[in-house]
C-alpha cells in the first residue's frame, strides 16, 4: 500500500489500513476497541462462542511490526489480571463496550489494556506513512521474531513540502502534519505530529479516545552513489483511553487507561556490490513506555 493508497482510505489507525488486506473484515475507521494485528483471521478476540480466544492472542504475537527497519514489541507488557486465576482467556477483558449500554455483565467492562498480544495498532497514526507490506506467513529471517507475518511500515523520509492533513468525521477528528528539510551539510530532517479525537457515539460522549503523537527523522547519505545511509528517528506519544462516569447515573463505572511512549532508533546501512554481500545493516532502537 503506497502513500494515495493510505489517503484514499481515510484510515485512523494502522489497523484500518491491515482492513485492506484480502480475508480481513471490513469495518468502517474506528478506535474504540484494542486493535492489535491479525492476519489469519477475520476477528479478533472472540471465537464463534463469544468467548476469549487464545489463539487469536498467539496470533498476535507471532506477527512482527517492523517500522522503519527496526521492529517493535509488547514482549514486555506485564499488565492485566493473574492468568492463574481463571485462565488466560478469560484474564483478559478487552474490545468490548456492552457495559457502557447498561450490561450486567462485569467480565465485559472495557479496558484499554493489550496484554497477551501485539502492540496496540491505535497508537501507530497514518499521516506520515508512505508505504505499508504485509507478508504472509513465514518470510525472511532478517525479520527476526515471526511466526505468522510481518507488516512492513516505511515512515516519510526526507525532503518534502509542508503537507497538512484534517479529517472531520461523525465521531472522529484528526489533525496531522509533516514537513521535510534538505540541508547541505547535515542531511535532511523531516518532523511529524499528529493529534486525533474519537468518540464512540457522538451524541453520548461516554467513550473516548485521544492520541498525541510526534517524530523527527534524521537521515543522511555519503560515499560513492550514496552507499552508506544512516536514519535516526525520536518519537513520542501519549495516548488515552477514557470511560468517563454517567451524570445520570452516580454509581455507574469509571475507566481510564493513560500510556506515554518514547522511542529512539538508529538505522545504519551500507551498500556492497558484489557477489556475496549486498548490504550491511546495523539497526539499535530503546524505547520506554508507561502504562
Amino acid at each position: 500500500m503506497n502513500r494515495e493508497v493510505i489517503e484514499q482510505s481515510g484510515a485512523l489507525s494502522l489497523n484500518d489500513l491491515l482492513s485492506l488486506v484480502p480475508g480481513q473484515k471490513i469495518a468502517a475507521p474506528s478506535l474504540q476497541q484494542v486493535q492489535q494485528a491479525n492476519l489469519r483471521s477475520a476477528s479478533f478476540g472472540t471465537n464463534s462462542l463469544g468467548t476469549k480466544d487464545p489463539f487469536s492472542f498467539n496470533n498476535s504475537f507471532g506477527i512482527a511490526l517492523i517500522m522503519d527497519g527496526i521492529a517493535l514489541s509488547n514482549n514486555a507488557n506485564m499488565q492485566t489480571l493473574n492468568p492463574g486465576i481463571s485462565g488466560m482467556g478469560n484474564s483478559y477483558v478487552g474490545g468490548n463496550i456492552s457495559g457502557l449500554m447498561g450490561s450486567e455483565g462485569r467480565l465485559d467492562r472495557y479496558t484499554g489494556d493489550y496484554t497477551f498480544g501485539g502492540v496496540d495498532l491505535r497508537q501507530i497514526a497514518t499521516d506520515n506513512i508512505e508505504s505499508v507490506e504485509i507478508v504472509a506467513g513465514i518470510s525472511s529471517a532478517k525479520y527476526g521474531d515471526m511466526t505468522n507475518g510481518a507488516v512492513i511500515i516505511n515512515r516519510i523520509v526526507g525532503a518534502t513540502p509542508f503537507n497538512f492533513n484534517m479529517q472531520l468525521r461523525d465521531n472522529a477528528t484528526v489533525y496531522g502534519l509533516t514537513k521535510g528539510f534538505q540541508t547541505k551539510k547535515w542531511g535532511a530532517f523531516t518532523v511529524g505530529g499528529n493529534f486525533t479525537r474519537s468518540y464512540n457515539d457522538n451524541r453520548d460522549k461516554l467513550k473516548s479516545y485521544d492520541r498525541v503523537g510526534s517524530n523527527l527523522i534524521w537521515s543522511t547519505a555519503a560515499g560513492q552513489d550514496r552507499a552508506f545511509t544512516n536514519t535516526f528517528t525520536a518519537d513520542y506519544g501519549r495516548n488515552l483511553d477514557n470511560v468517563r462516569r454517567d451524570p445520570d447515573d452516580p454509581t455507574a463505572t469509571l475507566l481510564r487507561y493513560r500510556a506515554y511512549n518514547f522511542s529512539v532508533g538508529n538505522r545504519t546501512n551500507y551498500r556492497i556490490d558484489n557477489s556475496f554481500l549486498t548490504n550491511i545493516g546495523f539497526n539499535v532502537r530503546y524505547s520506554e513506555t508507561y502504562l
